[in-house]
């Protein structure tokens, strides 16, 4: 087998696997100081992706333990977040306190 080919099987078997999560179950836009839309909900296992559509920098911070949270997000940035258990997690945004949202998580 030519040598070419042979460094060449192993993007070939891995051709098409972009090891990319799954599309997520809610999808949340950070608007003008505003979470859109504001409460969601997802299955245990599911994701939440909220991205930054504003010109501001923007956190998703958990409300009961806010040592959770994203990094600074700029604009056009993303935060992904997976559910583990059932219950209601409330977030808000470090910087801009007054914005709040739900993420209700079902079995």
């Amino acid at each position: 087998m030519p040598r070419a080919l042979l460094l060449l099987l192993p993007l070939l078997a891995t051709a098409g696997c972009t090891g990319a999560p799954p599309s997520p179950a809610a999808e949340v836009r950070i608007v003008d100081f505003a979470f859109e839309p504001q409460n969601v909900t997802v299955h245990v296992g599911e994701s939440v992706l909220w991205t930054n559509a504003g010109q501001s920098g923007h956190t998703v911070t958990e409300t009961r333990d806010p040592t959770q949270t994203s990094s600074a997000l700029g604009p056009g940035a993303t935060f992904r977040f997976v559910a583990r258990a059932v219950g209601t997690q409330e977030y808000f945004c470090q910087p801009h306190p007054w914005m709040r949202g739900n993420v209700t998580v079902q079995a």
